[in-house]
């Protein structure tokens, strides 16, 4: 845990341009990957939830 921890402090000195469609925006690299994991992770949240209360209400996903 500490050594991936002080992995991404060192990427924290790579400045890299992140392109979003009509925005250009120069962010560190470390922050960039520390976004798109906790991204990654609310988006894997919240499909599991509603799969989930989409099973408790007895219904088929592919209805």
């Amino acid at each position: 845990m500490i050594v991936c921890s002080l992995i991404i402090v060192s990427l924290n000195s790579i400045s890299v341009e992140v392109d979003l469609l009509f925005l250009t925006i120069q962010e560190n690299l470390g922050r960039v990957i520390l976004f798109s994991f906790l991204i990654g992770i609310g988006v894997a949240l919240v499909s599991e939830a509603l799969y989930f209360l989409n099973k408790k209400s007895g219904r088929k996903i592919s209805e």
